[in-house]
């Protein structure tokens, strides 16, 4: 990808947020037709300064004072 596609990468990423690195590998290859791997695509997530973090569930019965 170009720099420019990145940044329109990053600027979309700032906007929407993705559950999944496949979805994202799929709207860059709709867009810019370039096709990532999951580690390559992680791996240029890390370089424009995404992380990864692990969703998990929580339950709506949540105590929010318990909350951390």
């Amino acid at each position: 990808m170009s720099e420019a596609q990145e940044e329109q990468l990053a600027d979309k990423l700032d906007d929407y947020l993705y559950e999944d690195v496949k979805l994202i590998i799929e709207w860059v290859s709709n867009k810019y037709g370039v096709t990532y791997t999951r580690s390559g695509m992680r791996d240029l997530l890390n370089r424009l300064g995404f992380v990864y973090k692990q969703t998990k569930g929580v339950s709506s019965k949540a105590d929010e004072s318990k909350a951390s």
